[in-house]
């Protein structure tokens, strides 16, 4: 995966993300991690086109964000949000049937048996005529996925997908997504999850305040450059 991030400023919430500029290739899960408020979750949003910066330019894979560019690249990418935003009046299962047959068209059986393929690889088949209020967090989250999943999207974006969940279901969702890697599909991701960070992904930005504080390998968790990096790992948890 591509990507590069040109400058980039973006006001939000009476903050900025500031000037950020980035420029990586051939990393398949790239971790955006940092405190509370520092801007992880806006700078995905970007990456994903829902917002637009003031200035600056995104580079994903080929594409560029740019108004022109932004619904064929939206098509190519799955979102999981830190709720997991399922139709509450549908199952599981209809709950990807219908993106897929209103979305790609598909035919009803097609999409059935996709559907039962995703909820078979993320264990969710005994659940799959459940409502989403009927199946525990941890489920109703690997279902999200499962959606996202569906229109077999080359990049999943997750923002904090376990920030609602209890460790045993946080736990669950995450193995899940480990699962994920062997498909092929490239992962851009925001947690607090310092552990998960580890042993998933292959290069990590650090934020603090809307600025990039520190960039690298995994190895800089072992070995912060900076008193901002050093700090916020003495107040997560990790192995």
């Amino acid at each position: 995966m591509k990507l590069v991030l040109d400058n980039i400023v973006k006001e939000y919430d009476n903050r900025v993300l500031d000037h950020l500029t980035v420029d990586l290739d051939d990393y398949q899960s790239i971790a955006v991690i940092g405190p509370s408020g520092c801007g992880k979750s806006t700078l995905l949003r970007l990456i994903a086109g829902i917002e637009r910066p003031q200035s600056g330019l995104i580079r994903v894979g080929r594409w560029s964000l740019v108004p022109e560019q932004i619904a064929a690249y939206q098509k190519t990418i799955g979102l999981v949000f830190q709720t997991h935003n399922l139709f509450p009046h549908l199952s599981l299962k209809r709950n990807i049937t219908l993106i897929l047959e209103k979305t790609r068209g598909m035919d009803k059986q097609t999409a059935s048996d996709k559907a039962d393929e995703l909820l078979k690889l993320l264990q969710l088949e005994p659940e799959k005529d459940k409502k989403p209020a009927h199946v525990s967090g941890g489920q109703a989250q690997r279902a999200s996925i499962a959606r996202a999943l569906s229109t077999d999207p080359e990049l999943m974006l997750l923002d904090e997908p376990t920030a609602s969940l209890d460790p045993n279901l946080t736990h669950e969702v995450l193995m899940a997504v480990k699962k994920l890697r062997s498909l092929g599909k490239d992962f851009i991701f925001v947690t607090h999850e310092i552990a998960f960070v580890k042993s998933f992904a292959d290069y990590i930005l650090f934020l603090d305040q809307g600025k990039i504080i520190e960039q690298g390998s995994v190895s800089i968790l072992d070995h912060p450059q900076t008193e901002k990096l050093n700090s916020f790992l003495k107040n997560v948890y990790y192995d």
